[in-house]
């Protein structure tokens, strides 16, 4: 999982693949693979080739407009951003639950140990998974 605080300025408007996509990866709170979104988008109509798609979602993903985690095998998914998540998610490695997680303290603590090494404009990246309670029991 990856939580950075490197977002772009919105666009004042989308292309229609990029619509697309946004519309497809909001309508649901699972993240998803690239492959899938890109089956998904076919099966509406909407043909965008895979490299297109990759550039659409991490334009997106600058833009704080969708969030991206990368399972187990390092394959990065993606899911709309929900207003005040920090970016960085506690993910089930056996259902993909995802549930948010306040990078706060974790944030100050890289802020203040970089300042001490000399180092400016620090970006977090921080990658939690485990076991959800459901999965556990």
């Amino acid at each position: 999982m990856t939580a950075t605080n490197e977002q772009t300025p919105r666009r004042a408007r989308h292309t229609r693949h990029q619509e697309a996509v946004l519309a497809l990866v909001g309508s649901s709170d699972a993240f998803r693979a690239v492959r899938d979104v890109q089956a998904m988008l076919r099966e509406q109509g909407t043909e965008v080739s895979i490299s297109t798609l990759y550039r659409t979602l991490r334009l997106l993903e600058r833009e704080g407009l969708v969030d991206s985690v990368h399972d187990e095998a390092g394959a990065v998914r993606y899911r709309r951003a929900a207003p005040g998540d920090s970016g960085c998610f506690l993910v089930c490695r056996v259902c993909d639950r995802a549930d948010p997680v306040d990078l706060g303290e974790v944030e100050e603590w890289a802020v203040r140990t970089a300042g001490a090494e000399q180092f400016a404009d620090v970006v977090v990246h921080a990658r939690l998974r485990g076991v959800c309670g459901r999965c556990a029991s």
